[in-house]
């Protein structure tokens, strides 16, 4: 858990310190794969925001583990954490699609609005 946390937040920092070299194919062979299913390698102009896709999936499910063991007791705290990530991550989705096919993005946020739903 900890390794992913750690990768994610690495990628992202040094992708975005480095976003002028990202477009290289030397690039793409190497870390292509975190990036897959998302629409940076498709588009002329890719945002930054695009980048986070993958710190933003692996933090939610870090934050869900976190919450559920040291907030064991508190389930208004775990629920409260949980639909703070799911609007966040809802907004986020619709801001800057960052998926590349519009299927997988109306998924994605079908599974958003359903964790909504679910956790009221």
């Amino acid at each position: 858990m900890a390794f992913t946390a750690f990768f994610s937040f690495t990628f992202f920092v040094c992708s975005c310190k480095n976003f002028s070299r990202l477009r290289k194919d030397s690039f793409k062979t190497k870390y292509g794969t975190v990036l897959s299913g998302t629409k940076f390698f498709d588009i002329a102009k890719p945002s930054r925001w695009i980048l986070a896709f993958p710190l933003i999936f692996f933090g939610r499910r870090i934050a869900f583990v976190v919450s559920a063991i040291f907030l064991g007791h508190f389930l208004w705290a775990q629920l409260a954490i949980q639909i703070m990530i799911s609007v966040l991550n809802t907004v986020y989705l619709l801001q800057f699609r960052p998926l590349e096919s519009p299927f997988s993005l109306r998924m994605e946020l079908m599974n958003e609005c359903t964790s909504l739903l679910l956790s009221y």
